[in-house]
């Protein structure tokens, strides 16, 4: 998760190397350095600004930052008076409310106004219900049928694909895109970090995926079982987890097969040998030790 602060500098006062360094400066003191950060200095505007985003979860993986009672207040002062410090202007008394000469974004779209985000959700969740989904699964299914999703890396975790949807494919078949945790409605034009997510999210499944195999080859490596499944024939030894044991119901089993395939017997007579012996399958043979399997058993009526 991300957070970002702006800052912004009055015009032809200042420098981009300049303001970056400011902003570096910034986010250094207000995360103390326990946190990973970046300050993206930008001059598309008359004004030169920074955004400054941090990494909610520090360094050492032991924190997590959270905002409190007046954090932007403080950020504030904290940016005037580094501001100060390397003289530049600051706002000495922001006015923080327009007192009734302006209007607020909802009045201004007046009757074109849409309903508000949590309404929104409401009334999808209401319609998803309606048709009685078999499980939370299928629930889900319909809310993304419906445009919502639980985050932007639920759509896609190539960041060139999840733009080219949100950007161009969406937009041309007027499809409004929702995703709950971050924020993003395609209906609004407030969207500006959303590549900066998708990117984090393709940069985030690279390196879990990067970590996976590395554990995985480490226990091949050591001879220790790395599939989640037990194959056929074989269970696991009950003093250690990663070692597997021949099964002595099935093993002969998978030895014959074995034997038949190596002497050039076809698939179709390794079946009949099966039906013969009345072989139980993979999925009877779990639920009658266990009492469960993959899918559900049907029940006579």
């Amino acid at each position: 998760m991300l957070s970002d602060d702006g800052q912004s500098f009055k015009p032809g006062e200042i420098t981009p190397e300049k303001a970056n360094r400011i902003g570096y400066e910034t986010a250094m003191r207000w995360t103390k350095g326990k946190y990973a950060f970046f300050v993206a200095t930008h001059t598309d505007k008359a004004h030169i600004h920074n955004h400054i985003y941090y990494n909610s979860t520090s360094l050492d993986c032991t924190r997590k930052f959270r905002d409190f009672i007046g954090s932007g207040r403080a950020v504030r002062r904290l940016s005037d008076r580094i501001c100060l410090e390397n003289d530049l202007s600051v706002i000495t008394n922001p006015k923080l409310h327009s007192k009734g000469r302006f209007l607020h974004y909802g009045a201004w779209l007046g009757t074109e106004r849409q309903p508000p985000y949590k309404e929104q959700l409401r009334l999808a969740i209401n319609e998803a219900l309606a048709k009685r989904p078999a499980d939370f699964d299928a629930f889900l299914r319909l809310m993304e049928a419906s445009g919502f999703t639980k985050g932007l890396s639920r759509l896609g975790r190539n960041y060139l694909k999840t733009g080219e949807l949100i950007e161009v494919i969406f937009p041309e078949y007027d499809v409004r895109y929702i995703a709950i945790n971050d924020g993003v409605d395609t209906a609004r034009e407030d969207n500006e970090f959303t590549p900066l997510r998708n990117w984090f999210n393709e940069f985030y499944a690279r390196d879990t995926s990067k970590k996976i195999r590395a554990v995985k080859q480490a226990k091949a490596q050591r001879g220790e079982r790395v599939n989640g499944e037990v194959p056929y024939g074989y269970i696991i030894a009950p003093e250690n987890k990663n070692h597997l044991l021949p099964d002595p119901e099935t093993a002969h089993v998978v030895r014959q097969i074995f034997a038949m395939y190596i002497r050039g017997d076809r698939i179709c007579e390794i079946q009949d040998w099966l039906r013969e012996n009345k072989v139980l399958t993979v999925s009877e043979l779990r639920y009658r030790r266990t009492g469960s399997c993959p899918h559900p058993r049907p029940h006579p009526s």
